[in-house]
This record gives structure tokens, C-alpha cells and sequence, in this order.
């Protein structure tokens, strides 16, 4: 297939050369505890996205990945402006190419993506970016300390010691691409504001982010039409 994929009895498969962020290390592992083999390799059954509505639109639905799907660098260098990021180009290109069919993507509409300084935790520190229509995106720091899309307003972890609507889980796929994860299986995931662009396991904002040129965890954004 043109994804990539390989047709087995009825479903598709992708093959993957196994390249996890912690090597051979013990941390290595699947969900189910098995350890991955560095560049052994492992056939990954390519089911549906999960995905969570977290609001109604005019003319769609937005929605966000219920897990961490891939792992890629923020952008080839330095530069922390999502509108002109590598990883912006992949979700909209590569991405979005092989995870929906032709059918299925008249049915992801092109999202206004909003880049100003008012989406990121210190609007006063940055300037603005130019504003872009993807259809694959990600979240803002502001987007994900909405109360309306069902996050806490607060940039912590809750009283119950992480929030669970920005925790996630990682995908045994994402892990053998090389996604992070920690013992308790949550994993860190890019958002497009500059300053804030990982969210730690527990489900608080870490301020730190990460440099743009490494690689980090992606729970992406679509619209669904109506």
C-alpha cells in the first residue's frame, strides 16, 4: 500500500524497526511488560484513532487524541514557531496521508490554528506567529487549561495528584518509534506554544519544555465535520 502498510487476512499491518528512546535498557518495554529489541522487528495491527471530543464547533467537532500516537523533533532547528515547524509540515503531509484514507479525510475540515502570543502562558514574553489552516495540529498551552474542553484551569497536577483529561498513556507502537513513558505509563506530549511544549506524565504543565530539535511525544488535534 501506498501507507506502507501490508494487508494480512483482512487487516493491515505496519513494520517497524524498533528504535526506543531508552535503547536496550530495561526501561524498554511495552505496555504488557515485554522487553523492545532495539532494531528487531515488530509488526503493529493499524487500528482506528481514539478520539475525545472536547468541543462542538459551527461546522465540526474538535477533537484530540485519547493517546501519544508518535514521536517526532519539533523542528529541524532552533526556531520555536509551530507555523513554520517540522512537525507541523509531518502532521499535515506524511501523517495525515497515512492515517486517513481519502474518504475519511473529507471529513477532517481545515482548522484557523491560532499562533498569537495569547495562546502561550506568558503572552507579554513572545510575539506573535502567523496564524496557519492545518488539518492536523496541535494543542496550545491555553487550550489544554480550558475548563470548557474539560482540563483544569490550573497549570498542576489536580488534588488526586494528576489531571486526568491532559494524563495519557503511550501507544506500544509510539514506544518503539521512540516516544518517552514513565513506570507508570503516562508519557510527556509537545503542545505548539513556545515556553510550554511538553506536559510531564501526571498531567501538570512543565514550563521547561524541550529543545525543538530533539525528539517528543505527539497527542495530536483534528476537526471532525459535522
Amino acid at each position: 500500500e501506498d501507507t506502507g502498510w501490508y494487508l494480512y487476512e483482512g487487516a493491515y499491518y505496519a513494520k517497524v524497526s524498533a528504535k526506543p528512546l531508552y535503547g536496550n535498557s530495561t526501561d524498554a518495554v511495552f505496555e504488557n511488560g515485554d522487553k523492545i529489541v532495539e532494531f528487531d522487528s515488530y509488526w503493529f495491527k493499524c487500528e482506528p484513532i481514539i478520539w475525545r471530543i472536547l468541543a462542538e464547533k459551527d461546522d465540526g467537532y474538535l477533537a484530540f487524541s485519547e493517546y501519544v500516537l508518535e514521536s517526532h523533533v519539533f523542528n529541524s532547528n532552533t526556531w520555536n514557531d509551530y507555523s513554520q515547524s517540522s512537525i507541523r509540515t509531518y502532521l499535515n503531509m506524511e501523517f495525515f496521508n497515512i492515517a486517513f484514507s481519502k474518504d475519511e479525510g473529507e471529513y477532517v475540515l481545515e482548522t484557523l490554528v491560532d499562533n498569537s502570543a495569547a495562546t502561550t502562558a506568558s503572552p507579554s514574553m513572545h510575539e506573535d506567529f502567523d496564524n496557519t489552516l492545518d488539518k492536523v495540529f496541535l494543542l496550545s498551552y491555553q487550550d489544554l487549561i480550558n475548563e470548557e474542553y474539560g482540563f483544569s484551569s490550573e497549570n498542576g497536577p489536580d488534588k488526586n495528584g494528576k489531571d486526568t483529561g491532559r494524563g495519557t498513556s503511550v501507544t506500544d507502537y509510539a514506544r518503539a518509534v521512540g516516544a518517552s513513558f514513565a513506570s507508570n505509563g503516562y508519557g510527556t506530549y509537545w503542545t505548539r506554544s513556545p515556553e510550554s511544549s511538553m506536559y510531564v506524565y501526571d498531567g501538570g504543565v512543565t514550563m521547561e519544555g524541550k529543545s525543538c530539535y530533539s525528539s517528543g511525544n505527539v497527542r495530536l488535534a483534528i476537526t471532525i465535520k459535522k
